[in-house]
């Protein structure tokens, strides 16, 4: 499954050098391995906490449930396909025009609270959408342009939030509150999943499916409202341009070759279009070849939020500790792996481990990437590399969801494998295997080029990957005895 990245708010802002007059590529900014101070949540932070808990009731309730809702209305392959890939290529576009705004409106709360709330008004649009497009094709190719619209508007105000949410940050705390506010994220984004699980099974026994959806878009809306209120509380301090900050789009491509931060956009690019080329179809996989019960289905995905909640915190201390690099290394072998998982066995426990598997290793995962960001860019060009990277990341996304759709029409029902047929449950799990391979590949020869910025405790890999697994059986208590034990018996040597 398709696992979002979440940015977070501090409270002062983040010291930094004066930017060079000739417009560069940003490689890293100064970061030093401080001692780190208690966290402490001011009312901004608190806001930030509560904003980001009512967006997680929206995903789960509403967002997790868009293919679904295509599927429901009997769009094809490709257009599901399309449905994933199209929406966030044009938010990522939009972005852009983000940046843009940055010039002429000097209050980044402003542009990001526009976004949001226009985003809870796009609800009401596609919870109306059965009534309004009607039938066949028409009714698919209106919900990917809604849903388009659904992301633009929001990515509108992605630059300014993410240029807001950095400066508020420090940088020896940013694991800490990551950790934190993407805990309570993953309950609340748990509490939306079951909710719509159950609200669909509901209504889907009344023969009223279509009653089922309206009800939880109509409550998405409600919560991104709420989201949006609790945003207008944040610190807005006044947005201040320095002069070389600006640099074109053409300038970060070129600039491939020799910087650290391009080299990290296009394997993050790479690990994304992966999870797209095959994205999509686990919902179909589940609904439609499995056969489960919305419920069944919700029990799946939902497990994902829980053991997020259940591990967050460990992973922003072990992010403080150990730098974003080192836990990017561990996790992507584990992301890579874990589409295998999914051709071993098709029944409903095996598949809640397997996505219980997977989303410990994408919590780390996508903690360590969004921190990455801070660590590698200096404050000013954060929100146009922030533009950039979520550019290049859609435009591979488009690509493979868009390879993808064709794909998942022309797979073969069985396949010989050294003189034996091997018939899989569903054709759709070779696209899971081809994920796995393309993730595996990017982690093997492009993450190794991707350099840690800032000073960080050293571990190695092994002692990291024993402190990451200790950490899942028994989410944390397992982590906090083996590594008091391991760090007693190193300072007794």
């Amino acid at each position: 499954m398709i696992h979002s990245q979440s940015f977070i708010a501090m409270s002062t802002r983040v010291p930094h050098k004066p930017v060079s007059q000739t417009p560069t590529l940003p490689n890293s900014q100064p970061d030093c391995a401080e001692k780190s101070s208690k966290l402490i949540l001011t009312p901004p932070l608190r806001a930030s906490v509560r904003d980001g808990m009512a967006n997680a009731v929206a995903l789960g309730i509403g967002e997790s449930y868009l293919n679904v809702f295509g599927i429901f209305l009997h769009a094809s392959a490709l257009q599901l396909s399309l449905l994933s890939s199209i929406p966030p290529f044009l938010g990522a576009v939009s972005q852009l025009f983000g940046v843009w705004l940055l010039r002429f409106v000097h209050s980044r709360r402003a542009i990001a609270v526009f976004g949001v709330v226009s985003q809870a008004a796009m609800w009401l649009v596609l919870a109306s959408l059965p009534w309004l497009a009607g039938a066949g094709d028409d009714v698919a190719i209106a919900l990917i342009i809604l849903a388009s619209l659904f992301q633009v508007f929001p990515s509108i105000g992605l630059p300014a939030w993410n240029s807001l949410m950095g400066d508020m940050i420090p940088a020896d705390q940013r694991g800490r509150f990551f950790g934190l506010r993407n805990r309570m994220l993953g309950i609340c984004t748990f509490v939306g999943l079951i909710a719509g699980g159950q609200i669909l099974d509901l209504f889907r026994g009344w023969d009223d499916t279509v009653h089922g959806f309206l009800t939880i878009f109509l409550i998405a809306a409600l919560a991104r409202s709420i989201s949006a209120y609790f945003m207008s509380r944040y610190d807005d301090p006044p947005y201040h341009r320095v002069r070389g900050e600006y640099f074109s789009l053409r300038q970060f491509i070129t600039g491939l070759p020799r910087s650290n931060f391009a080299k990290f956009t296009v394997f993050l690019a790479t690990i994304n279009a992966a999870v797209a080329f095959s994205g999509p179809f686990f919902a179909v996989y589940m609904l439609r070849d499995l056969h489960m019960s919305y419920t069944e289905f919700t029990m799946v995905i939902g497990v994902a939020a829980i053991v997020q909640f259940l591990t967050m915190g460990y992973w922003g201390q072990l992010l403080d500790s150990f730098g974003a690099k080192k836990i990017m290394n561990v996790c992507g072998v584990g992301i890579a792996l874990n589409p295998f998982m999914w051709l071993v066995d098709s029944s409903v426990p095996w598949l809640m481990f397997a996505q219980a598997t997977g989303s410990f290793m994408w919590a780390g995962f996508n903690l360590a990437s969004a921190n990455f960001l801070f660590d590698a860019v200096t404050p000013p060009k954060r929100a146009r590399c922030a533009a950039y990277q979520s550019l290049v990341t859609a435009v591979f996304v488009l690509i493979a969801a868009t390879i993808g759709g064709f794909t998942a029409t022309h797979l073969p029902s069985s396949l010989n494998i050294f003189g034996h047929l091997w018939f899989p449950v569903s054709p759709l799990v070779l696209l899971f295997a081809i994920s796995g391979v393309i993730r595996m590949t990017a982690v093997a020869l492009i993450l190794p080029r991707v350099k840690e910025v800032r000073k960080v405790q050293p571990i190695k890999h092994t002692e990291l990957a024993f402190r990451i697994v200790s950490a899942f059986p028994l989410t944390g208590f397992t982590f906090s005895v083996i590594t008091g034990i391991w760090e007693k018996r190193g300072q007794g040597r």
